[in-house]
């Protein structure tokens, strides 16, 4: 009897994650990663970093665009306003004079299945991308000051 009881708790807890994540896909996401900070270059909201001023965490779509960002876990990832965010639309920012590297599609898609596997479904995103094919994840290069 209690295999049955708890798969039945595993139900009630998977319908409601489901619930929770067709009623607001951010709630659930945010609840989970806020305290965790940003993906790619590890900021935690309140700690002070003395290379740039960090000023919140976001929560960030793998693709973007008209009509492609959904309002689905599956499409998330949580990175930092500054520099990581701005760094992911494809700004130049500049470290002791050198440019950041960029984080691309294939390194949201790490990010994506290192941090989040549950909701990794490269499938559902390629279903969003009107670039061709996904490229492979590909590790990111981590910034200089966090190695």
């Amino acid at each position: 009897m209690p295999s049955l009881r708890r798969s039945l708790s595993e139900e009630r807890k998977e319908d409601k994650r489901s619930r929770m994540n067709e009623a607001n896909p951010y709630a659930e996401f945010a609840l989970q990663f806020s305290e965790g900070g940003c993906w790619y270059c590890g900021w935690i909201p309140g700690q002070l970093d003395t290379n740039f001023f960090h000023v919140k965490t976001d929560i960030c779509h793998i693709v973007g665009g008209s009509g492609r960002r959904k309002k689905d876990r599956r499409a998330l990832v949580y990175l930092c306003s500054f520099p990581c965010h701005q760094l992911n639309h494809g700004a130049t920012i500049r470290y002791h004079g050198e440019p950041l590297p960029k984080i691309t599609l294939a390194n949201m898609l790490w990010l994506k299945q290192r941090y989040d596997p549950e909701y990794y479904d490269p499938e559902w995103i390629a279903s969003l991308w009107h670039g061709g094919a996904l490229p492979e994840p590909e590790e990111p290069v981590r910034p200089r000051w966090k190695k």
